[in-house]
């Protein structure tokens, strides 16, 4: 603390360099805070909308839950799915659920973690 009539004395290098630093750091973790809790809303949406997202038995399913479930299956195409499995069987597998008419691999890429056949 300088009293009156003291002069202050001139800060070294060492002294200078860190407060220079330190005043940088709390302007940049100021300036990334907006940032921050940017990416920290990103991330729980990216949660929330794969916890949206769950698992069908295809052999089972009606069209209504496989068109909610399962990424770009619209209801006319899920029910095209049900048609197929109703006149050949269950599907047993991606390579069977193929065979529907418009179910791609691109398709059965995005979806494979949410389809079960059994």
């Amino acid at each position: 603390m300088i009293m009156s009539g003291q002069r202050q004395r001139p800060m070294s290098g060492f002294a200078l360099e860190s407060r220079s630093c330190s005043n940088m750091l709390r302007r940049r973790t100021s300036s990334m805070n907006p940032m921050r809790s940017g990416l920290v809303l990103l991330f729980a949406a990216l949660l929330f909308s794969t916890a949206q997202a769950g698992a069908v038995n295809i052999n089972t399913a009606d069209a209504q839950t496989i068109s909610r479930e399962l990424d770009g299956v619209s209801k006319p195409l899920a029910q095209r799915i049900i048609q197929h499995r109703e006149q050949h069987g269950p599907f047993r597998s991606a390579q069977d659920l193929s065979q529907v008419p418009y179910v791609g691999d691109a398709l059965l890429q995005r979806n494979q973690a949410n389809i079960l056949y059994d």
